[in-house]
């Protein structure tokens, strides 16, 4: 089994408290900012309008938590730096 776990962010919102979530996405980095900020800032808004659809691959084997997400979006969106 692969040490990433794919987990959607619908699931995690009924599992766990919002600001558990925030703390697991502020262990989140990445080269682009504006992709890391809209996980921390974004996603959760975007899941509960139905905006978008985000899924997060954990890394079971790190203490950094998320390896990496996909997100579906349902208009376009651009990412501002």
């Amino acid at each position: 089994m692969s040490p990433e776990s794919a987990v959607s962010l619908s699931s995690l919102l009924c599992a766990f408290d919002e600001h558990e979530l925030q703390d697991l996405f502020s262990t989140f980095s990445c080269r682009d900012e504006s992709i890391a900020n809209f996980l921390k800032r974004q996603a959760i808004e975007f899941e509960k309008a139905s905006k978008s659809r985000t899924y997060l691959f954990i890394d079971d084997q790190s203490e950094k938590g998320i390896a990496g997400f996909l997100v579906l979006l349902y208009q376009v969106y651009i990412f501002q730096k």
